[in-house]
């Protein structure tokens, strides 16, 4: 099983920066999604996927997945 993560910032309590936030959120589910790490981000809201392939299919896949660059959705499904 792979590991998903996501942060929202309401308004008003941006941190100075994201990314930081994000890569720590990611390397403490490290061993849940050894195979790879994908990190997406804008100004209030960060996804995080960390990968476990377990079929030949999985490791063709690439997480947050991107509809127009206006939705984005991360799932281990």
């Amino acid at each position: 099983m792979s590991a998903i993560a996501g942060l929202w910032l309401i308004e008003g309590l941006s941190p100075p920066n994201m990314v930081n936030i994000l890569t720590a959120m990611a390397q403490a589910q490290q061993q849940r999604g050894p195979d790879v790490q994908h990190i997406w981000h804008n100004e209030a809201v960060g996804l995080i996927h960390a990968a476990l392939w377990t079929t030949p299919e999985s490791q063709c896949s690439t997480q947050p997945l991107a509809l127009e660059d206006r939705l984005w959705i991360t799932a281990d499904a």
